[in-house]
């Protein structure tokens, strides 16, 4: 039986919209938000918890189309990071992220050579711990 702790201790998983073979080997998660990032995952057999996973939203930049920060198509995700979103961004993609309106994030890795620049009156609000 796979259980999850979303902050206050494991509990079994029983929502088939989410999550497919709570009962299995395998636990598939579906649609998660990234309001479940740091969700705690473990498979109870017999009575004993497996080791814990935890659930981690990670975007890292390509820079495949512009600067655009706002630009889905810039994502290795195909999406925007948001609030819950850890940002990675390397040395060597094509472009750089430029960011042109308010936006967040939960942490923010820089690499070697790597670069991010934030317009005037625009803030980048990093929202993790």
């Amino acid at each position: 039986q796979w259980q999850v702790n979303t902050g206050t201790g494991f509990t079994n998983i029983v929502d088939p919209t989410n999550y497919t073979g709570m009962t299995s080997h395998d636990l598939l998660i579906n649609n998660a938000p990234s309001s479940w990032y740091g969700y705690q995952y473990r498979c109870l057999v017999d009575g004993t918890g497996s080791n814990t996973l935890t659930l981690k939203f990670t975007c890292y930049w390509n820079g495949s189309s512009n600067t655009a920060w706002e630009n889905p198509l810039n994502w290795n995700c195909g999406e925007l990071p948001d609030a819950n979103t850890d940002v990675v961004i390397n040395n060597g993609a094509p472009n750089f992220p430029v960011v042109t309106s308010n936006k967040s994030c939960r942490s923010l890795c820089i690499g070697p050579g790597a670069a991010i620049s934030i317009n005037t009156g625009f803030t980048l609000l990093i929202t993790g711990p």
